[in-house]
Order: structure tokens, then sequence, then C-alpha cells
């Protein structure tokens, strides 16, 4: 019997696909969240509307963290030169071609995930972001099977 997890980051394609997975009754176990401790208070917000939506359905709602705060990570921790030369302090801002947030939490969510037997992990991917279709085989992105588009998403399902 599969486990079903939807990850949920509380933007705009990770909320349409929780509200329209529990709209269309599909399996749901788990709703997932990665908060590293620096999202906006409305992110918050909208978590909070998540938990107790799941909570009168008996779906468990878990907030996963990182390991090392955000702020530390981003300017403390002594992080080695890519050319080797020595260190520095802090992996700077994310965005761009620095993407160490985006990592941590994936990799933080894919631990979490992976050690669960048979797990189905939802993902917000739109259908026109088939490009950012994550490799992991027990992945799946209802929304792209939906026909939603980023466009579509904006209109009918922006976060309230």
């Amino acid at each position: 019997m599969s486990y079903y997890i939807a990850s949920c980051s509380c933007g705009n394609d990770s909320m349409a696909m929780v509200w329209e997975l529990i709209r269309r009754d599909y399996p749901l176990n788990e709703v997932v969240r990665y908060n590293n401790g620096m999202d906006f208070e409305c992110i918050d917000r909208l978590w909070e509307k998540v938990k107790a939506k799941c909570e009168t359905l008996g779906i468990k709602c878990t907030e996963l963290q990182p390991k090392i705060p955000f702020i530390e990570k981003m300017f403390d921790i002594s992080v080695r030169n890519r050319d080797g030369s020595g260190f520095h302090n802090g992996y700077s801002w994310c965005g761009g071609s620095c993407r160490w947030g985006t990592t941590d939490k994936q990799v933080t969510l894919d631990k979490y995930c992976e050690a669960i037997d048979n797990v189905v992990v939802y993902v917000g991917i739109a259908f026109d972001e088939q490009h950012r279709t994550p490799d992991k085989p027990y992945k799946v992105h209802p929304l792209k099977d939906w026909g939603y588009t980023q466009k579509f998403l904006m209109i009918c399902h922006a976060p309230q």
C-alpha cells in the first residue's frame, strides 16, 4: 500500500495542487513543508490554513527545517572557494546560479520522503514547466497531468 505525501511550499502551484488533491479526493496521507525560517508572514498564514483543513480531514502535516539556520549558512559558516584557494564566510544570497537554498530544501525533502516505504510524492509543477520535472521515480505531477498551466494557476488558484 502506498503512502501519499504532498510537497507544499505554500506558493501558488503547490497550494493549488493541495486544494485540488483534496477537492478531487486523491489519496493523501501527509502534507510536508520545508521552512527555512525566512518565509514571508503571508506564507506562514497559508501554511496555517493548510494545517487547519488537513486536521479536519485527518491528514498529517509536517514542517521540516534546515540543520543549519538559513542566516548562518548564508553569512557565517566557512565555505571552501570553488577554485580550492581557501575559504570564505557563507554561501551569500540565493538566486540565479546560486541555488544552495533550493538544494537544501530538495535534499531535506527527498531524505524525509525516501525514508518511507512505498512513498508517492505529489509535486506542484505546472503543465508548461515540464523542464522542471524532478528525476525521482516516486514523484508525480498532478498539475501537469491535469493540464494546469502557469497562467491558469495564476488566474484561478492564486493563494488566498
